[in-house]
């Protein structure tokens, strides 16, 4: 706070080198020139140019909030505008109608893809940085057994996180967030990453809070939404909160009956970390060849989506085998 009186000190400052000044101009929508222009005091931003400016920042996020609200009281990134409070009525109406019209093997990717793009444009319309997932229980191994871990399966963001949808595999178990809300079947909002007496583990680089809710029906679990932010506190709010509730209950639609357990069937064990995991990760598509191939070669039917999960479910046990400390 000493070595910068305003925000366009500290903004003057960031754009001093020509490769961040680009990056910062090219996610805030503006040229180098109105970067310039702010820093320099020549002409002032709008609030939604704020936002966005504070959304492109997110290693100095909670100093550049501080010294914009004394610039502008107005300014407050915690609350989402009022025309982006609901959940507008046609939005259900359009995840019902996937489900009604999209194939059966389409349906799930589908109906998260929609309400990722819907739940980051109303939680995060020019705020900071937000990344959200979808996260699934993993099968159990024989109909009556237990579910020992999580996939995270399809992921959402803004920056300082990717913007488009990507499929996303990583495992996660009682350590984490997400496998803390699967086990409790309940909402877990953590204010401040830092201040966590144990520190959640598999959130993403740059996460100051975080919150998850579970997707239920009939008082059986599927898995969790999953959201991250740049800010503090973030999820807090009851309209946040009301959101994310909203969007889990919309992505229950996504899950067939059979994906969704009952809470004594839930018995998570603790998952390797990423690191460990990414060796058998990075054979995944081998592994789904060779399945196919050999499927093949013994004139058995078998999909390729049938491959994936079967390849999953393999990697997920192999996993499971190896010790925490490991």
């Amino acid at each position: 706070m000493e070595d910068y009186q305003t925000w366009r000190d500290l903004l003057s400052n960031l754009i001093k080198e020509r490769r961040e000044r680009e990056r910062i101009a090219k996610t805030t929508g503006v040229d180098a020139l109105t970067l310039a222009s702010w820093a320099t005091h020549a002409t002032t931003p709008t609030l939604y140019q704020l936002h966005k400016l504070l959304q492109a920042i997110p290693r100095h996020q909670m100093l550049l909030h501080t010294l914009i609200v004394e610039e502008f009281e107005e300014f407050d990134t915690d609350q989402i505008p009022a025309s982006a409070s609901p959940i507008s009525i046609t939005f259900p109406a359009r995840v019902l109608e996937i489900l009604a019209n999209a194939p059966e093997e389409a349906r799930f990717w589908s109906i998260c893809t929609a309400v990722l793009h819907e739940a980051v444009h109303q939680l995060a319309p020019a705020g900071p940085g937000i990344s959200l997932s979808v996260v699934q229980c993993m099968p159990p191994s024989s109909p009556q057994g237990y579910v020992h871990c999580l996939r995270e399966y399809i992921a959402l963001g803004t920056s300082p996180w990717l913007d488009q949808v990507e499929m996303r595999t990583r495992f996660l178990g009682d350590e984490s967030l997400a496998g803390i809300t699967v086990s409790s079947a309940l909402p877990h909002i953590i204010k401040d990453v830092n201040q966590e007496q144990r520190p959640p583990t598999y959130l993403p680089e740059y996460a100051m809070s975080a919150a998850a809710f579970p997707i239920i029906h009939s008082n059986r679990i599927a898995g969790c939404f999953l959201a991250a932010s740049t800010r503090t506190s973030y999820f807090s709010s009851s309209t946040h909160q009301h959101l994310m509730q909203n969007y889990a209950a919309l992505l229950a639609l996504a899950f067939s009956p059979a994906n969704f357990y009952e809470r004594e069937q839930i018995a998570l064990q603790i998952m390797p970390s990423l690191q460990v995991q990414q060796p058998y990760l990075s054979t995944f598509q081998q592994r789904v060849l060779a399945t196919l191939q050999t499927a093949f070669s013994v004139n058995r039917s078998l999909s390729y989506l049938e491959a994936q999960q079967y390849i999953y479910d393999q990697i997920a046990q192999e996993l499971l085998q190896i010790q925490p400390h490991a």
